[in-house]
């Protein structure tokens, strides 16, 4: 959670398919256009040409099984987390497709513990946002991306990683401060429905 000289940071969850990213552009340029400094992450480390050097790719072509996907995972959200209060600090509002809960979730869905993703070098979100979405609907807006993976097509079924890992983010959304949570159906929403239901949310907050 941000301290008080921070900009809020807020994430986006929810299965393959839901529109994070989509979405998390959209609420960035609403809230700029409101006049509020904002960025979506992956943008900005587009445009300002930053790298994560812990980037689990790279960490695991160095220590290949030497490091422990904990290890790997704890390294690489600490990075994110390192840049995203460089940023909040300087005043910047920070939205963010997926973060440290859904690490948490993934951990948990290997069997393992990840407790070592808590405490101070990990950001927590001020807002962390669950779109969730009927089986129909995401099939249908999967069907409309170019960039489709074998794995964004599994079904969101009990025992599988997508249902699981969801599972798992909704449970550690319910456990936090009802004015930290949003859970959000999007089946009968438009995606500007969706941006203007987030954006009001994180204007109490600003």
């Amino acid at each position: 959670m941000r301290t008080i000289d921070q900009s809020p940071y807020i994430t986006i969850h929810g299965p393959d398919g839901v529109g994070k990213t989509t979405v998390g552009r959209g609420v960035a340029t609403k809230l700029v256009n409101r006049g509020y400094a904002t960025e979506f992450f992956d943008d900005w480390r587009e445009r300002n040409g930053w790298v994560n050097p812990y980037s689990l790719t790279k960490l695991n072509a160095e220590f290949g099984t030497d490091l422990s996907v904990i290890a790997l995972q704890a390294a690489k959200t600490a990075l994110d987390s390192l840049v995203i209060n460089e940023l909040t600090t300087s005043g910047i509002t920070i939205v963010k497709d997926r973060g440290v809960i859904d690490v948490r979730a993934d951990l948990i869905y290997r069997g393992l513990d990840p407790s070592e993703l808590r405490g101070p070098l990990m950001r927590e979100p001020d807002l962390a946002v669950l779109l969730t979405v009927s089986e129909e609907v995401r099939h249908r807006r999967l069907n409309t991306k170019n960039d489709i993976q074998p794995q964004d097509y599994e079904p969101n079924l009990p025992g599988n990683r997508m249902y699981d890992m969801n599972q798992s983010i909704l449970d550690q959304l319910e456990n936090r401060p009802p004015e930290s949570q949003l859970i959000l159906s999007t089946d009968n929403l438009s995606i500007r429905e969706v941006v203007d239901e987030i954006s009001n949310e994180i204007l109490k907050i600003l």
